[in-house]
């Protein structure tokens, strides 16, 4: 305010906090942008887009090594799924139909995400519930403190949140790393994504990840798929590990997060693929 400035970039471990960024965004005029590795890393890519006088491609963080040995033979686990990559609308029906049909769904497919936050790569998905978030959540040991975020398509966005506060954020909507206050009223059907904000009444904010609509990640397939079947508008995506275990990285912790699952649902209702 003192200095009048309008728009905002941020970038810094503190902006990794997707409620300040929120304030942020609600307090200024102009446009906004939170790094989407807001860490260390986001000073050192200013660095670099210095530097180098280009820009760093945000296009996907999907840029970890992910290390799947004996995968093979982890299909006959029951309701474990090897699938090929080449064939992406295919498999994005399979798991389309699983996650129709209440199934919680883990999906591990090619690289890992670079940073906090499974971008789809390394997540559960699922159609955004109460019950199916505390299906999850018994599942995974985890409580309902912690929260789900939902991931949607670009042209459902505006119909969940309001439409001139997405347009003010440059960039950052893909990377799950902002909130944004909900414009429809709370519903169980979408209460596994909507958070109370503290001390302020009848307001519930989500932390979304926007897909492109000619996005070519399978997600984009699958919630096509999800909502031609459904009509919902957005699906949970939350990491796919145990609370308390890091995102799984390789097979041993792939198979052993899920055996923990199975052991820990209630409903029996889980599916894991792994896509190669």
């Amino acid at each position: 305010n003192d200095y009048q400035i309008e728009n905002v970039c941020v970038a810094g471990g503190t902006f990794y906090n997707a409620k300040l960024n929120n304030f942020i965004l609600q307090h200024i005029n102009g446009d906004f942008c939170v790094i989407p590795l807001a860490g260390d890393q986001g000073a050192a890519i200013g660095f670099y887009v210095h530097d180098c006088k280009k820009q760093f491609n945000f296009g996907t963080l999907c840029i970890g090594k992910r290390t799947l040995y004996d995968v093979e033979k982890t299909n006959s686990i029951k309701n474990v799924f090897i699938l090929d990559s080449k064939n992406v609308k295919e498999n994005a029906k399979l798991i389309a139909h699983d996650i129709a049909n209440g199934m919680l769904v883990n999906i591990v497919n090619g690289n890992m995400e670079f940073g906090p936050r499974a971008l789809c790569n390394t997540s559960t998905l699922f159609i955004p519930t109460t019950e199916n978030t505390a299906d999850n959540n018994t599942m995974n040991k985890r409580n309902e403190v912690m929260p789900c975020a939902p991931v949607m398509l670009k042209r459902n966005a505006d119909l969940l949140f309001d439409a001139n506060e997405l347009n003010r954020v440059i960039g950052s909507d893909q990377f799950m790393i902002c909130t944004h206050d909900y414009k429809r009223e709370y519903s169980e059907n979408y209460g596994g994504v909507m958070h109370k904000k503290t001390c302020i009444a009848n307001t519930y904010t989500g932390r979304p990840q926007i897909i492109d609509n000619d996005s070519e990640h399978i997600i984009r397939y699958i919630l096509e798929e999800v909502e031609n079947m459904t009509d919902v508008k957005c699906l949970v995506n939350t990491s796919y590990n145990v609370h308390g275990h890091p995102i799984v990285f390789d097979t041993f912790e792939i198979i052993d997060n899920f055996k923990f699952q199975c052991q820990h649902s209630i409903k029996k209702n889980q599916r894991l693929y792994i896509i190669k």
